[in-house]
């Protein structure tokens, strides 16, 4: 679920396609236009609107030519993975980690802290804000390139009411909004959702489930979950 200022103004064209070809660039890093219309089945004009919008939000770049099939060479478009920042919050019942990566997944930072996170929430709060100042700051960069954060949490989340952690598991959590700080501190869209659910994201983005639609992650920590 989101908080906060758009990263980005809206795209005017399908909203879906938008992010299709995002995600497209996004994995094959470089990709002419004409294979972006291939790929997603829509006419060449559609997929250059789309990408001339996308050109403007700065998360692509047209960055050389590729190989010609006969006809002119086709400019390449490619994926900025230094356009923006993401920072990572994974709160623990014992422990609090925050990392900051490019758009690409690159670790640019990172601090881990033990914390009683089942009885302290607010101190929580706390550690997590002041450890994403920290890793903005040994980073260095500009803090406007901040595009959002991730916040995986140890309980079921009801994407209604993100704000609230099942108090069952987490029982001096009750009442106690995870998100209102970081709103309020970094003012960027903010997500948030079960750390098992997001581990399984990150092995299918990234690790043993790259290419696999249908899989189970398993979490075996203080607790046990699945996603």
């Amino acid at each position: 679920m989101r908080y906060g200022r758009q990263a980005h103004p809206a795209v005017a064209t399908d909203r879906e396609l938008t992010s299709t070809v995002l995600g497209l660039v996004w994995r094959r890093r470089q990709i002419s236009r004409a294979e972006i219309a291939r790929q997603t089945g829509r006419s060449r004009s559609t997929i250059s609107e789309v990408v001339g919008q996308l050109l403007g939000t700065g998360l692509v770049a047209e960055v050389g030519s590729g190989e010609s099939r006969g006809g002119r060479r086709p400019i390449l478009i490619g994926f900025q993975d230094d356009a923006g920042v993401i920072l990572g919050v994974d709160i623990g019942a014992t422990h609090i980690s925050v990392i900051l990566t490019d758009l690409r997944g690159n670790t640019l930072a990172w601090r881990e802290r033990s914390h009683p996170v089942r009885s302290d929430p607010k101190g929580a709060d706390a550690l997590i804000t002041g450890l994403g100042e920290t890793c903005l700051h040994e980073w260095n960069g500009d803090r406007e390139r901040l595009m959002g954060i991730g916040v995986a949490v140890p309980s079921p989340v009801d994407p209604e009411s993100p704000d609230v952690v099942l108090d069952r598991i987490l029982p001096a959590w009750r009442g106690h909004g995870i998100l209102e700080r970081l709103r309020s501190v970094f003012d960027v869209p903010v997500f948030v959702d079960n750390d098992a659910n997001l581990g399984a994201v990150a092995e299918h983005w990234w690790g043993e489930a790259v290419g696999i639609d249908d899989f189970v992650y398993l979490k075996v920590a203080t607790g046990v979950g699945a996603g």
